[in-house]
Order: structure tokens, then C-alpha cells, then sequence
């Protein structure tokens, strides 16, 4: 917890900065913005290790099929990168961009849940074929 105090904080004087550039500089403070939220995407990656390592676990333990952690790991990815990307997008003053990227990743999940998907219906196919 430590470090993610430590990351807010970084976070919220970035904030200030780029607050104050704004008015001076727009492109310094947009640039500047970019930066840090890569470097807080760093940052975010060392949270979830645990996480990934853990779902590992309950794959192997359930004897569950890895591309069913790999969708979920994917989805979770599209959703915090366009997230960030939209985020961006209106704080340069482009709406329609950001608008557009999270319609963009609606698609893209649908499309990348599709495997996941598949493995429900063919689990309803063998249900129903038991009764």
C-alpha cells in the first residue's frame, strides 16, 4: 500500500503541474499527462501479479481451461487500456474520440469473448443432452 500512497500522491501533483501548464502549454501538459499514466499502468501490472498467479491456481485446481483465464485477463486489458486511452482523449479536449473508443471496446470484448462463449453453449448442449 505503500507504494500505491506513494503513486496517488505522484498522481495528484501531476494533476497541479499539469493544471498550471495548461494555460501556458497545453501540449507540455497533455504530454505529461501521457507519461505518468503509463507510469501508473507500470505500476498496475505489479498489483496484479497475485491476481494472475492466483486465477493460474484456481485454473489448475478446477481443471478449467486456460483460454478461459486468457479471455479474462484480455477483457480486463482492453477495458483498463481504453479506459486510460478515453480518459486522454477528453482530457485534450476530444470527445467524439473518446465516445468512439469506448464503442470500439465494446466490439472488441464481444470479439474476443466469442471462445468463452462457445464453451457456455456447448456446457448447455451437454446439460441438456443429459436430461
Amino acid at each position: 500500500m505503500d507504494i500505491f500512497l506513494k503513486v496517488t500522491i505522484a498522481v495528484l501533483i501531476t494533476a497541479i503541474i499539469s493544471l498550471i501548464l495548461s494555460k501556458q502549454c497545453p501540449e507540455m501538459s497533455l504530454l505529461l499527462t501521457i507519461v505518468v499514466c503509463c507510469s501508473v499502468v507500470i505500476v498496475m501490472v505489479s498489483y496484479l501479479q497475485p491476481v494472475i498467479e492466483f486465477s493460474r491456481r484456481l485454473v489448475q485446481l478446477g481443471r478449467l481451461s486456460t483460454d478461459m483465464l486468457n479471455v479474462l485477463l484480455k477483457v480486463t486489458g482492453i477495458g483498463i487500456i481504453s479506459q486510460i486511452a478515453g480518459l486522454i482523449c477528453s482530457d485534450a479536449g476530444n470527445q467524439s474520440l473518446s465516445k468512439i473508443l469506448q464503442i470500439l471496446t465494446i466490439v472488441v470484448i464481444l470479439c474476443v469473448s466469442v471462445p468463452l462463449l462457445e464453451e457456455v453453449i456447448t456446457l448447455i448442449e451437454n446439460v441438456m443432452g443429459d436430461i
